[in-house]
């Protein structure tokens, strides 16, 4: 292969992971946020979540269905492949950073879903337990499976 072969290809393999990669990480859609002043204090809930030791803490986040859900990510602790945070089965995703570092959105479907990054690294549960109070366990709910990191060795 020429060296302008070579160049070409790794010019065409960079663009492929930045479109593979990059997006899908905006910020908050309309959708995720609409109605918001119009649920009552008791239905809002804040949640920090920051990375410790490569786990979300808190490593469980419990809501109630219909619950409008602002998860504050700590920017200075979600680094390298964590940047990219997943609640997988709801559709919720970003590239964390210092000025894009919250995801609200109304938590709508039970079941029990998996946090992490792209990879499958960086685990945590998203747990919406259903309005009328029934399937609050992690047994009897739909738990909606995240990609494997494929590291082999931690199960993810």
């Amino acid at each position: 292969m020429k060296i302008h072969e070579i160049v070409a290809a790794l010019m065409l393999l960079g663009m492929v992971g930045i479109l593979v990669f990059g997006i899908g990480f905006a910020n908050n859609t309309e959708a995720d946020v609409v109605g918001a002043n119009n649920i009552s204090s008791e239905e809002k809930q804040t949640i920090q979540i920051k990375v410790v030791n490569g786990y979300y803490e808190p490593r469980e986040v419990r809501v109630k269905e219909g619950t409008y859900v602002r998860l504050e990510l700590d920017p200075n602790t979600f680094v390298g492949c964590m940047i990219d945070f997943n609640i997988w089965g709801l559709g919720k995703r970003m590239r964390v950073s210092q000025t894009n570092n919250a995801i609200e959105f109304v938590a709508d479907k039970p079941g029990v879903y998996d946090m992490s990054c792209n990879m499958g690294m960086g685990y945590g549960k998203f747990i919406v337990e259903a309005a009328d109070g029934s399937s609050t366990t992690i047994e009897n709910e739909e738990v909606i499976a995240r990609p494997s990191c494929g590291c082999g060795i931690c199960n993810h």
